[in-house]
């Protein structure tokens, strides 16, 4: 049971982290072109969208999900998915390698 609850907080936090990526990475724009696809998430682009009504002056360098509530966002939820999975990986694993070097200094 304690090993099940570990592994649900993990993915909480894999979840958490991903949303996270996307909330606060900042892409710099140079023209109106560019504000017509802004990619984001991080490894793998998840979130598209379409800033195209913003009149910036450039370059100009926004948050990828600092787009006004109708905003022509696109997810990408399989990579949504993968992004998860391997912040989940990642954790886990740096988890175990806690647990093996807490064992051997015992």
């Amino acid at each position: 049971m304690k090993s099940i609850l570990t592994h649900l907080v993990i993915l909480i936090v894999a979840i958490v982290s991903v949303w996270l990526t996307a909330t606060f990475q900042q892409v710099t724009v140079q023209n109106k072109e560019d504000l017509r696809a802004i990619s984001c998430g991080w490894p793998l682009t998840f979130v598209t969208s379409n800033q195209e009504w913003r009149d910036p002056p450039y370059p100009y360098t926004l948050k990828c999900l600092s787009g006004e509530w109708g905003d022509s966002a696109v997810m990408q939820w399989s990579s949504v998915a993968l992004n998860v999975l391997v912040f989940y990986v990642g954790l886990a694993a740096l988890l175990q390698i806690i647990r093996i070097v807490r064992l051997k200094k015992k």
